[in-house]
């Protein structure tokens, strides 16, 4: 009998396919031909859990502190993730701490790689004890299973990116029982395994497809491939979400250009992206091949909303708990509790309805059941602690994807030994391509070169490898990426080999309605565009609703001209605008009775009494942080009044006009000197100045409505306009005042006439936080 193995199961599922009407052949995953190749007598291995309990307890000595890695359970699990990472590559890679020390030549690392190797060793003897063994220590125990080889005439193994040091010198002992044939292809980003075969006198060229007899250390066959990917074609977009759009627009293309639905993929590089497309899929296009992480059930939502009230018993998060639970009043008694195993248990059925989903439920029992294996190193913790534990362990579990779509959603590596003709990547930005990895937190890379082991270009080099043969394979290529001020193109796109790059152009305005309107029936609000017919000169704006108007027309009409107000969820939480509107409160009641002050520590003092009023303990912490901020404001004001200015008013409303429409405004200051005056706005929080190259796009007039009302209630020898940045006690003129006037009268231009179209604003960024996104259907923004 032959038997076929592959990198993945998807694999497997193709190669299935071409036999239905025959004898299928025996075939299994990489995974699982080599934990069924190998043996080690009188030991078990060990489970996760079991091992993260055995490290904790190696780690009981008191150099283990040199590493600041906390000995709490919760705080180790994490840390042990890249512990035992560490460990593992180095015992794969037949690589001794002692190789690494030696490498080390500025003794860089030597002092932590001796705790480590005196961990290892503890870890090592805890398992010998225990009569475990796991990943860590299976290379230097482990025996061949002749008895599962011997079943085979012949094994064929599709390889498909690196092999470690153990890897391969399992398959060469395994090659001499049976014969083994490795299926191979090159290109300029595998010369790392290349090297590995000509140790064993196979000298392979690039860019080839092999087979590989390594029992007898022969090629049998070589066919030779293309060197290079014909054409790519690239696209950039303002924001990540719009990439959904994208790729429901390329779909469309690929399936006009004859390419069946089965055999179109879209590649995530960062996988959270796959709840993007789902949340947008009403037509059940997608397949996706990974399922989706737990944290999409409701079970999860409800644990979750529960271990959030535990942690903070505020509004927000009474009302979600609310959704779930009328009477959370039981609840409630578990705030102060200590985790105990029986009522934890008991605890959690009680996030089990009975219309739920049977996968869910299931998954879920069993995290459950898994669970009670650390039970026991959890007694005394508080149950909030134990909470937050579960669910990072609940949001790893996956659900089955039942949609039926025939477009595919995978990961990268999840592409291997797989051949699409339409492909499609999203965020293909320097931050997720390459795929960062975590192994190289001990070490730097010359180290590991040095060392013998994987480098960040050689693991950067697996990964062109993969996009390499994905892309080689495809008929049509459309990578998608976010270009903006904070993120870039990934610089893969210039290093991978293509004939042909093209940058094709893509309108956020145009994948934002494939995203929010096709395929989708609303009322007449809904729709992008709502003409309605509006006199403009029965309105008066405030610099505040008019950058409304600016930035939404459709935000202005629900807020401004239907009057629907934003419900806000009743909060014990402290936030900057509460602080900002006390600051202004106070500053307004510091100069009054008075236009100036002649003594820095009388003006401060009072300042401290006007701040000291608030009982809030928050709030009292958070203006005690301001009141020592305020002293450069002090300073700096004692400095203005010897220079002769005065303080003259503040907060003070007036009433004008602009191009015949009626405007408002409340200024937060004004100072004279010499009989000019000065208008200043208070600023607690950032400063965005209007720049000559931003000013065609600017929204936020305010100290223009400023000027402009002041001139008109006979302010008229106006010498400065500026912001007052308490922060840095610093006035910052605003320079554009003259450049800005000229366009806030073209903005008012477009005011004219009684038919307006109230359209859903095209900048997607400004829907992220609109109170009004429901009614427009772009909540999942």
């Amino acid at each position: 009998m032959e038997l076929f193995v592959y990198p993945t199961s998807r694999n497997i599922r193709q190669r299935y396919q071409e036999y239905q009407d025959s004898v299928l052949p025996k075939c299994m995953t990489m995974d699982e031909f080599e934990k069924r190749s190998v043996i080690v007598e009188g030991r078990r291995q060990i489970d996760d859990d079991k091992r993260v309990l055995l490290l904790k307890k190696a780690a009981d000595f008191s150099k283990f502190d040199t590493l600041q890695i906390p000995r709490d359970y919760l705080s180790f699990l994490k840390s042990s993730k890249f512990l035992f990472g560490f460990f593992e590559e180095l015992s794969l890679e037949f690589v001794d701490i002692d190789m690494i020390d030696k490498s080390d030549t500025y003794a860089e690392y030597s002092a932590h790689l001796q705790i480590l190797k005196f961990l290892l060793q503890r870890y090592r003897d805890l398992l010998d004890k225990n009569g475990y063994y796991d990943r860590i220590t299976l290379p230097e125990m482990y025996e061949i299973n002749v008895d599962f080889l011997k079943r085979f005439s012949k094994i064929t193994l599709y390889l498909d990116g690196y092999l470690n040091n153990f890897e391969f010198e399992l398959f060469q002992k395994i090659a001499h029982l049976v014969t083994l044939v490795i299926v191979y292809q090159t290109n300029a980003f595998t010369e790392k395994m290349v090297k590995k075969f000509k140790e064993l006198g196979l000298n392979l060229k690039s860019n080839h497809i092999y087979m590989i007899d390594l029992s007898n250390k022969k090629t049998l066959s070589s066919k030779k491939l293309p060197s290079s990917i014909k054409e790519i074609r690239y696209y950039t977009l303002g924001s990540r979400i719009l990439q959904v759009g994208f790729v429901k627009k390329k779909v469309y293309d690929f399936l006009q250009a004859g390419i069946k639905p089965e055999n179109i993929a879209v590649i995530t590089p960062d996988e959270e992206f796959a709840l993007f497309l789902d949340k947008f899929d009403k037509t059940n296009i997608f397949n996706f091949a990974a399922g989706f992480s737990y944290k999409k059930s409701d079970i999860y939502k409800r644990v979750s909303a529960f271990y959030r009230y535990l942690e903070e018993k505020s509004y927000e998060n009474i009302y979600r708990l609310k959704r779930y639970f009328t009477d959370i009043e039981e609840l409630d008694s578990y705030r102060h509790k200590k985790f105990d195993e029986a009522d934890f248990d008991r605890l959690m059925m009680e996030f089990v309805f009975e219309n739920d989903d049977e996968d869910e439920v299931l998954v879920y029992k069993n995290e459950l059941f898994k669970f009670k294996r650390v039970e026991e190193e959890l007694k005394g913790t508080k149950l909030k602690d134990v909470l937050y534990l579960f669910l990072e362990r609940l949001k790893e579990s996956r659900l089955d994807d039942k949609s039926g779509g025939k477009v595919t959603v995978i990961g990268l590596l999840e592409t291997r030994l797989t051949k699409f003709e339409g492909v499609i990547v999203v965020d293909f930005n320097e931050e997720t391509v390459p795929k960062k990895s975590s192994k190289d937190i001990f070490l730097n890379s010359n180290i590991r070169k040095s060392a013998g082991l994987p480098t960040l270009s050689d693991r950067e080099n697996l990964q062109k490898n993969y996009y390499f043969k994905l892309f080689l394979n495809a008929k049509n290529i459309a990578l998608c990426a976010v270009s903006n001020e904070n993120e870039k193109i990934s610089r893969f796109l210039d290093e991978l080999p293509v004939d042909k790059l093209t940058k094709s152009d893509i309108d956020d305005k145009f994948t934002r309605d494939i995203l929010f309107m096709q395929g989708r029936v609303f009322d007449n609000e809904a729709k992008s565009d709502l003409f309605l017919k509006y006199n403009f000169e029965n309105f008066t704006f405030s610099a505040t609703s008019f950058k409304v108007f600016l930035e939404c027309k459709r935000r202005f009409f629900y807020q401004y001209i239907k009057k629907i107000r934003e419900f806000n969820v009743p909060s014990y939480e402290v936030d900057e605008k509460m602080i900002g509107e006390k600051i202004h409160e106070v500053l307004h009641s510091l100069f009054s009775g008075t236009d100036y002050f002649d003594n820095e520590k009388v003006m401060y003092e009072r300042l401290k009494r006007l701040l000291s009023d608030e009982k809030n303990p928050v709030f009292r912490f958070r203006l005690d942080i301001w009141l020592e901020k305020l002293k450069l404001f002090t300073q700096n004001e004692m400095k203005r009044f010897d220079e002769g200015y005065r303080f003259y008013k503040s907060e003070l409303k007036l009433f004008g006009k602009i191009k015949g429409y009626k405007i408002q405004g409340s200024i937060d200051r004004i100072d004279t000197k010499n009989g000019d005056f000065i208008l200043l706005d208070y600023k607690t929080g950032k400063i965005n100045l209007t720049t000559s190259k931003t000013i065609q796009k600017a929204t936020d007039f305010q100290m223009e409505f400023y000027y402009i009302l002041a001139k008109q209630n006979r302010l008229e020898e106006i010498s400065e306009v500026g912001f007052y940045d308490l922060n840095k006690a610093d006035i910052i003129e605003e320079k554009m005042l003259k450049e800005k006037l000229g366009i806030l009268e073209e903005r008012f231009e477009l005011l004219k006439g009684r038919e307006h179209n109230f359209s859903m604003c095209e900048e997607i960024k400004y829907c992220r936080f609109c109170p009004y996104k429901i009614l427009c259907k772009r909540d999942d923004i």
